[in-house]
Formats: structure tokens, C-alpha cells, sequence
């Protein structure tokens, strides 16, 4: 039996919320025209799609939804993404005009929703 003293272990520990976040990615309305209009067109033609990043300390991670093809300003895609999260407290939306030719998506728009409300009640839906 050994009673010595051996040294110090210093200990920092953090509760980090872990989990599966779900988010169904529905439609979106009014989408920013990407292409320059030439003439009388009246339709916008882009194929969106969405990336959904969440980032932390520990890791990132990134979906996307497929491309609405010529979904123009109102694309659909009906499509549930799962992400999984470790300390993530926040989801960056893009969406992004996807360009067979060039290869070079532009994007339409971007926003960074907070994560506390779902964490909160468990759901959002807006």
C-alpha cells in the first residue's frame, strides 16, 4: 500500500448539450434574382439549394438540401436534414444558386438562427 502524495490532476469540466438537431428545410418565398434580366422575363431562373452549418468547440458540421431545379424565386424542397450536435448553439442558413456550367454557386442569402429556443422547448417552428 502506497499513502504518498503523487502529484495534482487539474479537472476543467464544461456540460455540453448533445444530440440530434432535425430540421426540415419546407420552401422559400421571394427568393433575390441572382441572374441578370435580359428583356421581358418575368420568371427567375436559379436552382437554390440551402447549407446548414453548425459550429463549436469541438467540431462543425455541414448539410445541404438538393437543388430545387429552376425553383426560381419560390423553390421547394421538402426534405428533413439531421445534424448531429456536441456544443453547438447556433445553425447558419445559406442558400445558394447552384451554376451547372461555371461550377461558382453565388449566394442568394444568409442567417444565423440561435439554437436556445429549440434547446428550451424542444421545437420551433417558424
Amino acid at each position: 500500500k502506497n499513502d504518498t502524495n503523487c502529484g495534482e490532476l487539474l479537472l476543467k469540466i464544461k456540460f455540453l448539450p448533445a444530440g440530434v438537431l432535425r430540421v426540415r428545410c419546407v420552401s422559400a418565398k421571394n427568393l433575390r434574382n441572382t441572374m441578370s434580366m435580359t428583356g421581358n422575363e418575368s420568371t427567375i431562373r436559379q436552382d437554390p439549394y440551402l447549407v446548414l452549418t453548425i459550429e463549436g468547440q469541438c467540431c462543425s458540421r455541414t448539410k445541404r438540401t438538393h437543388v430545387d431545379q429552376d425553383g426560381g424565386g419560390d423553390p421547394e424542397w421538402n426534405e428533413t436534414l439531421s445534424l448531429s450536435l456536441v456544443d453547438q448553439y447556433e445553425l447558419k442558413l445559406e442558400c445558394y444558386d447552384h451554376d451547372v456550367v461555371s461550377s461558382n454557386d453565388e449566394l442568394i442569402g444568409s442567417t444565423v438562427l440561435s439554437l436556445l429556443p429549440a434547446f428550451k422547448r424542444g421545437l420551433v417552428d417558424s
